[in-house]
């Protein structure tokens, strides 16, 4: 048995028409290659340890998210749908498996750049006694 997803195509609907009837597998096919450009983006800003099949993953069950609570609009296609729900299905399973809480992420993010800035500043690595 199938499932049936819906979802809106053009512009507001004045037929039946204007609705596509994907099933399961077909919609997740169709809309595979954006899960993995939106991870390929999202793990080009994250440390090298972290699997992009990971981030797939997680992106996949964003759109699964997507195909069943996307509510046709005038103003807003599936994609762009999608792609906020996708986006934040990864970021919510990088936040789950991070170890430091966010603040001090940030702190540590914050001394990263401070770093690099010094050691361009100063032509090598700074010093941790100054």
């Amino acid at each position: 048995m199938a499932y049936r997803f819906y979802y809106r195509i053009g512009m507001p609907p004045r037929t039946p028409t204007a609705y596509q009837a994907l099933d399961l597998n077909e919609a997740i096919t169709t809309h595979l290659p954006l899960v993995k450009r939106i991870a390929y983006q999202i793990a080009s800003r994250l440390p090298p340890n972290v699997e992009i099949d990971d981030l797939v993953q997680e992106g996949l069950t964003g759109l699964l998210d997507a195909l069943k609570r996307y509510e046709p609009q005038p103003n807003l296609n599936f994609e762009v749908y999608a792609r906020t729900r996708i986006r934040g299905a990864i970021y919510d399973a990088c936040r789950r498996n991070d170890i430091l809480p966010r603040n001090q992420r940030d702190d540590l993010v914050r001394l990263e750049k401070t770093t690099r800035s010094l050691e361009q500043t100063l032509g090598r690595h700074p010093l941790k006694s100054k």
